[in-house]
Parts: structure tokens; C-alpha cells; sequence
């Protein structure tokens, strides 16, 4: 952690942002701004109004609520703590799959979204804790679907791989 990459981000933390002045850390508030300034006009982030809500919606839970149950068998130190975050896990894939059974996108009236490459990043974390996500028939085959995205194959590569 440099002393310039700490002006950007005092949590020392990525990701961050510095967008003509703008500074922004947290993917889900980095998202919201992006999809705002530059994926209404392309249709990849709804304008303001109940989609907009909606957008918010997922991708706020996506990191409060499903990245906390993840994070929490991640660095949970007793066998209670993992098995109680795998139950939270587990609710939280029912609920992606559930809206996905019908749905081609989280979002009504979108066929894809950066909300669905926001949510479909940390459901990428799974693999890291060998959580099988293909009996979820819904939220397997979007999710195939987002990772054959050429910008998601490559964002998803490691550090340093091109």
C-alpha cells in the first residue's frame, strides 16, 4: 500500500477509482456510479426510477449480505461458524436461482446488466470454497451465460495474466 494509493483508498483496500476527480472505493458503490455516468445511455444500467431501485437492490445485497455470508466461512475460525455460513450461503443461492428460474437477468426488462456481472463476481468466489452452484438450474445457466462475456472472461483473469 503506497502513500498515493491511500489518498485513492485510506482503507488501503481495491477496489478504488479516481474518475476526473471523482474518488470512489467499494465495488458496489464504483458500480452504481459507472452504470450511472455510463451504462444508461447504453442500456446496460437502468435509469432513475423503479429499475434503478431494483439495480441498487442486488447489487447492495450481493455485497452485504451474500459477500458477508461468503466472507464469514472464508475467515470463520470453528466448524459452527462455517456450517452457519454455508446455511446463509446456501438461502442466498435459492434466492438468485429463484428470481433467475424465470428471468434471464436480475433485472426486469433487461436481458443482461452490470448488475448481473456485479452479482455474478462474487458468485464467482464460490469456486475458491468449492460451493457447486449447477443444481441451481436458474442461476447456473446465467451464469454460464455471464462468464462467456469476453469483458467478464477477461476481468475474471489473475493479476498479471492477459
Amino acid at each position: 500500500q503506497t502513500e498515493e494509493y491511500l489518498k485513492i483508498n485510506p482503507n488501503g483496500l481495491v477496489p478504488a477509482i479516481d474518475h476526473d476527480g471523482t474518488i470512489l472505493w467499494e465495488s458496489a458503490a464504483i458500480d452504481m456510479y459507472l452504470g450511472e455516468t455510463f451504462g444508461v445511455e447504453k442500456n446496460l444500467y437502468p435509469p432513475p426510477g423503479k429499475l434503478r431501485g431494483q439495480a441498487m437492490k442486488w447489487i447492495v445485497w450481493s455485497n452485504v449480505t451474500f459477500g458477508e455470508a461468503i466472507g464469514r466461512y472464508f475467515h470463520g475460525d470453528s466448524k459452527e461458524i462455517a456450517e452457519k455460513a454455508m446455511t446463509d450461503i446456501s438461502k442466498c443461492l435459492k434466492i438468485l436461482d429463484d428470481r433467475l428460474k424465470e428471468n434471464p437477468s436480475l433485472l426486469d426488462d433487461f436481458e443482461y446488466s452490470l448488475v448481473d456481472t456485479h452479482v455474478a463476481v462474487i458468485v464467482a468466489w464460490l469456486s475458491l470454497i468449492k460451493v457447486d452452484i449447477e443444481p441451481y438450474e436458474g442461476l447456473w445457466k446465467w451464469y454460464m451465460k455471464i462468464s462467456e462475456r469476453p469483458a467478464f472472461t477477461k476481468a475474471m483473469k489473475p493479476s498479471g495474466e492477459t
